[in-house]
């Protein structure tokens, strides 16, 4: 029979392993659980930068109206939003700008116009412009809501819909369309075809584009965008209910005047005012009126005492520059004639198309053939060019009236003119001043004959000589006003005069006035004052509640969005 094997013994650890074994169990659980905290340190932390980066940070406020925060991410939605609107009118005019030719003068007013639209409208993207304009609109909405909330002032979704048809070019039910008839020449009747009204499939087309273009663009909901209408509403109703405290009646006077820039102008007019004023002393008045310049009309006397054609001959002959001293007795340009006619250096586009092309085509000097602008002839000197930084011209002219003047003048330019024709040149110019003059005079004449006969002067003379563009057409009738609408000066001339009393001539920033008052009463204020003071009480409201310590403002430059739409 076989023996049974024994089991062997375990071998019994030392006291030396037993440690050791230990030790190395307590490393590896102090290692599994460092990786632990570790892992839910980073979990942690990852949670917290989600947590902070798009719950915290969203909400933190850029600004508080009262208990109302504005929020970071209802902000920056505003600024895509705005920023959006903002480029595409600025490719819009920029496409208009492109398809306009810079050449055809025709066009260059509208490039003008299109150019400064542009600018400004790239000054609106300026990233602090515009977040400052965003913060300060969603200040002012959250303004007006409360105050709506308080006056219990509502807009209802069914308004806030119509008024987005509306905008879109919508109408619900529109007027039966009727051709407008056109009568030709013939007398036969041609009807001209009727725009076709949006249907309502062709809105909620428009409408769904506009939605999705904003989501794409600004992150924009549709309420979001039901809200800026909402606040349009809100605003005009408040506005409304605002107007309605505005006073309708005010203190007010009918009045009249005549402006002119000089206080000489203002006297002669006060001369001409006064019934007993003798007929040489009104001449005086009328010549000071119907002077172009500040030297006033001369009389023929005057302008043959002045200038004598042999001594005007003798000088030139004498003179170290003949353009120069010619363009100071004979040109009408004021502005230049004490310096010679110089005009300095000028690039393309400052000058009248006709004066430009003959400046830059004439070589340096040499002098033009006579040319005709708006202004009358010149005759003009190019001293210098320039290529650099740009084509420039420095040159000099003398200005005149007619076509001979000019020839008159090139003749004295002439080095190559005898003294008889040069005298004849001269006697040319005098007497075309001399023929001025006598025309001067005769109206001068005309007119005091018309003053004398008219029963109201003051009309005929602001008609005539007033500056200020908006009465003189209607005998320098103002008709009725409050205070608060004409400067400060007028004003405290009018409301100081009585019924039937003239002023004495009264200087402000636009020139001197001559007042009459017509009438002084309480009276209703004109529809069009009315609203303006309607308005201006509404944004004195709003201005006072912007700067109130209801409205607190913080950083909202790090706010603003960077210029990147989403989803490109």
């Amino acid at each position: 029979m076989a023996k049974k094997r024994r089991k062997k013994k375990a071998k019994e650890l030392t006291r030396k392993e037993i440690r050791l074994s230990k030790k190395a169990q307590r490393q590896r659980r102090m290692i599994l659980v460092g990786a632990a905290i570790v892992t839910v340190v980073i979990v942690v932390l990852l949670i917290f930068g989600f947590y902070q980066e798009y719950i915290v940070k969203p909400r933190e406020p850029v600004a508080m109206v009262g208990e109302v925060p504005i929020r970071t991410d209802a902000y920056q939605k505003i600024v895509r939003y705005y920023r959006s609107n903002l480029k595409n009118q600025l490719a819009m005019l920029q496409d208009q700008l492109a398809r306009l030719d810079p050449n055809d003068e025709s066009t260059q007013f509208m490039s003008q116009y299109y150019q400064q639209q542009v600018e400004q409208l790239q000054s609106q993207l300026e990233y602090q412009t515009l977040g400052e304009q965003v913060l300060d609109d969603l200040i002012d909405d959250e303004l007006i809501r409360q105050e709506a909330a308080r006056q219990g002032i509502e807009v209802t979704p069914e308004e806030v819909q119509l008024e987005i048809e509306i905008q879109f070019g919508y109408e619900r039910n529109p007027p039966t369309p009727t051709p407008t008839p056109i009568i030709t020449a013939t007398l036969t009747i041609t009807p001209t075809p009727t725009v076709e009204p949006m249907t309502q499939a062709k809105f909620q087309e428009l409408y769904a584009d506009t939605l999705k273009a904003l989501g794409e663009r600004a992150g924009f909901s549709e309420a979001d965008f039901r809200h800026i209408f909402e606040a349009m509403l809100l605003r005009e109703k408040l506005q409304e209910t605002m107007g309605q405290e505005v006073p309708t009646t005010a203190d007010q006077v009918h009045a009249r005047q005549i402006q002119v820039e000089t206080e000489e102008q203002a006297q002669a007019i006060m001369t001409l005012l006064e019934g007993s004023t003798d007929e040489e002393s009104a001449l005086n008045a009328l010549r000071v009126l119907l002077a172009e310049t500040e030297e006033g009309i001369k009389t023929e006397e005057e302008i043959k005492a002045e200038k004598d054609p042999q001594e005007l001959f003798t000088q030139l002959a004498e003179s170290d520059d003949s353009f120069a001293f010619l363009a100071q007795n004979f040109s009408k340009d004021t502005s230049n004639k004490d310096e010679g006619g110089d005009l300095g250096w000028f690039s393309k586009g400052m000058m009248v198309p006709e004066f430009e092309e003959a400046a830059f085509s004439t070589p340096p000097g040499e002098i033009s053939e006579p040319v005709e602008t708006q202004f009358g002839w010149h005759v003009i000197f190019v001293q210098e060019t320039a290529e650099e930084p740009e084509p420039q011209v420095w040159a000099s002219h003398i200005l005149v009236e007619t076509e001979e003047e000019a020839q008159a003048i090139l003749t004295l330019l002439d080095e190559g003119t005898d003294e008889d024709a040069a005298l004849s040149a001269l006697d040319a110019l005098i007497e075309a001043e001399v023929a001025r003059a006598r025309a001067k005079e005769e109206e001068a004449q005309e007119f005091l004959t018309q003053l004398q006969e008219s029963d109201d002067r003051l009309a005929l003379l602001a008609e005539n000589f007033s500056e200020d563009w908006g009465s003189k057409d209607k005998g320098g009738d103002m008709d009725w006003f409050p205070r608060g609408e004409m400067t400060a000066e007028i004003e405290e001339t009018a409301f100081s005069l009585a019924v039937g009393e003239m002023s004495e001539p009264i200087t402000n920033t636009v020139g001197y006035h001559i007042i009459e008052v017509l009438g002084h009463e309480e009276r209703e204020l004109a529809p069009q004052i009315l609203e303006q003071r309607k308005t201006q009480a509404f944004e004195d409201w709003l201005e006072e509640q912007r700067q109130s310590e209801a409205v607190k403002r913080y950083s909202f430059l790090d706010k603003v969005p960077p210029d990147i739409e989403p989803g490109r």
